[in-house]
């Protein structure tokens, strides 16, 4: 597929939205993000769900905002499955323009993450950096957190996808396989070290950052 065509498709999926399956943060979970990162150490309003309870107003202890970014990889791989599947092997997660911690998540709450195709706009190399909005929701429809997530897709993102997309796209079975683990989020830019000619893409686009 010609890149021509390939933001032809892109721009196709502007505004359409997504979703993944419900998830839900135990507070073993919690306890263990808090010692592995530091995020929350000692503060009883993640730790301490007798105390949550008594002393705050949401019912108990509540998810640290990080750690709920750490699921989108997770959750937005599911939702971006049957919305645009691209190969991570051949992108890079380019941050954030935007992100919010909107409303406290309570632990043990059920969540899902909703995703809407943005914008597209292409660069060097027939490359394409893709912005994605994404929201945590909670099942009566709170958001806890919003953003706008940026991905830069090469050449090969979409064309790799495709030929997978009889047994589902990489990014869709990674997410599948990391069901399990919490703390899956590292994935996406696996293998970069392999992708020297997307890194000077990424430098291209932004060239203030290389110091």
């Amino acid at each position: 597929m010609t890149s021509d065509a390939q933001l032809q498709r892109l721009k196709l999926k502007i505004g359409q939205e997504g979703h993944s399956g419900w998830h839900r943060i135990t507070q073993e979970l919690v306890d263990r993000y808090s010692e592995l990162s530091g995020d929350g150490e000692g503060e009883w309003i993640h730790l301490d769900p007798e105390r949550a309870a008594r002393e705050a107003g949401y019912g108990g202890t509540i998810v640290q905002g990080f750690f709920q970014v750490s699921h989108l990889i997770r959750l937005t791989g599911e939702a971006m499955r049957t919305l645009l599947p691209f190969d991570s092997n051949h992108a890079l997660n380019y941050g954030f323009d935007r992100l919010r911690f909107v409303r406290p998540m309570p632990v043990g709450a059920s969540f899902r993450a909703r995703v809407r195709i943005a914008d597209v706009t292409p660069k060097g190399g027939d490359s394409f950096l893709l912005k994605e909005e994404v929201w945590l929701e909670l099942e009566d429809g709170t958001v806890t957190l919003a953003a706008e997530w940026l991905f830069l897709l090469g050449p090969r993102a979409l064309a790799a996808a495709d030929r997978d997309s009889g047994q589902g796209s990489v990014r869709g079975q990674r997410a599948l396989a990391e069901q399990e683990q919490p703390l899956g989020g590292q994935r996406v830019g696996a293998g970069l070290e392999l992708q020297p000619d997307l890194l000077r893409q990424q430098e291209a686009v932004a060239p203030h950052r290389r110091h």
